[in-house]
């Protein structure tokens, strides 16, 4: 639709049709070898949630319903839209050729990623018992779900750091071997 609206609005361009084909080899290359690493990740992020599924599926009912809950309370959405800012600025940085205003950065919000870690899984680790109190769990549940509340309130610290790092600072530095490297390492840590 983008192209069609170019093409058709933007005269001034005088693009043609062969231009939006066009092939460049140096470019081909360049994206491939940022893309290839990226799609691996993901890929094996996949593989892990999973993975997961499969090890919950042997699980007793009251693993499950505790894992449930814990589950709606542990949100990563918060890592990755860091991790999202993060690369656009560090990107920018880059971009711009100031590889040491790049490092900066990253000094400085790696420092932010741990403190949203620690204020984050703090609060997971006080609301664990008003939020159980709010479901209708059999005791052998609730003690579950409050001891992966607990394991999850030290992860969080952890996942706050790893996850806007990786998909932050060193994507947005244009690393992705990198990349590929850390979340193995912490694909296996998970397992």
């Amino acid at each position: 639709v983008l192209i069609l609206y170019i093409a058709k609005k933007e005269t001034r361009l005088n693009l043609r049709w062969r231009d939006y084909l066009a092939w460049d080899r140096v470019l081909t290359g360049d994206y491939l070898k940022i893309t290839i690493p990226m799609l691996t990740v993901q890929g094996l992020w996949g593989v892990n949630t999973a993975l997961q599924t499969v090890i919950l599926g042997h699980m007793t009912a009251n693993a499950i319903a505790a894992n449930s809950v814990a589950s709606t309370l542990f949100l990563m959405v918060k890592s990755m839209a860091v991790g999202s800012a993060t690369s656009v600025i560090i990107g920018k940085a880059v971009g711009t050729g100031n590889r040491e205003l790049a490092r900066s950065y990253a000094r400085s919000l790696q420092r932010v990623f741990v403190l949203i870690g620690i204020v984050s899984g703090a609060i997971l680790f006080f609301i664990r018992i008003p939020v159980l109190g709010l479901y209708d769990l059999s005791a052998e549940t609730r003690d579950m779900a409050n001891t992966f509340l607990i394991i999850l309130s030290v992860v969080c610290v952890g996942m706050s750091y790893q996850m806007p790092t990786n998909n932050g600072i060193i994507r947005g530095g244009g690393n992705p071997m990198f990349v590929v490297k850390m979340d193995l390492i912490s694909i296996w840590l998970i397992v």
